[in-house]
């Protein structure tokens, strides 16, 4: 099993660390990023035997396996999280600058 995990997916970890039950949308909401980008995350994490997904009619729950983790260099920011971030306000932006 890898031991290394990204910016995001310790934040997804460290989410539901805190919560549960919790879905796959609750997760999106909470970062306010890109819902692929975030499904993306889970999927590995998932296929890793960190989590799993429990798939009902109209919600996906993410329940965490493990509690065993460690995380180091806390005060790193990922670059490529800044910079989705960052697309994600700017789209906004556009969005609601409309023309009349």
């Amino acid at each position: 099993m890898k031991g290394v995990f990204n910016k995001l997916q310790e934040l997804i970890i460290k989410i539901l660390m805190k919560r549960y039950p919790i879905t796959t949308d609750e997760i999106v909401n909470e970062f306010g990023m890109r819902k692929d980008v975030v499904q993306k995350e889970i999927k590995k994490l998932e296929r890793e035997g960190v989590i799993a997904l429990e798939i009902l009619p109209d919600k996906i729950f993410v329940r965490l396996l493990r509690q065993d983790f460690m995380f180091f260099n806390e005060k790193k920011i990922d670059r490529n999280i800044i910079i989705e971030q960052e697309n994600l306000n700017q789209n906004k932006k556009d969005e609601n600058t409309g023309y009349v």
